[in-house]
């Protein structure tokens, strides 16, 4: 996996402009496009002689992207899930868009249908394995 860094970090590297292309952790893929824009003279919209040489200049543009999608944040955070007050299985299965039936299959060690109750007891700090295969729900 590339580079992991929490989300306290990409905060002061946005802050500061340094480009960044790392997961952040729980939150998705962190990366950077990079671009031109000519001066305008240069550009075939404009008119010819509108502007000098000497008067224009080139403008380079740094574009710090996110990508929150479901996949990319169980990336980040490792295929691992740790459990939040008041979450449930189904809240957690509906922030990855995968099933509840993928988590309880990626947790063979837990037993979702005696101890469990079929799957209504987690616990806020417990650390739930999370599928690596795309099982998504069908909507």
């Amino acid at each position: 996996m590339a580079n992991l860094i929490n989300q306290t970090i990409f905060e002061g590297q946005l802050r500061d402009g340094t480009p960044c292309e790392c997961f952040v952790e729980g939150a998705g893929y962190a990366f950077t496009m990079v671009y031109s824009i000519p001066p305008p003279h240069r550009q075939s919209s404009n008119p010819l002689a509108r502007v000098s040489d000497d008067d224009s200049f080139t403008q380079n543009c740094i574009l710090q992207f996110l990508d929150v999608s479901p996949h990319m944040r169980l990336m980040s955070n490792n295929y691992l899930h740790k459990v939040k007050q008041g979450e449930n299985l189904t809240i957690i299965s509906s922030q990855y868009d995968i099933s509840v039936e993928s988590i309880e299959l990626s947790n063979p060690d837990i037993d979702w249908v005696g101890e469990r109750q079929n799957g209504h007891y987690i616990y806020p700090g417990e650390v739930l394995k999370l599928p690596k295969r795309e099982n998504h729900k069908s909507h």
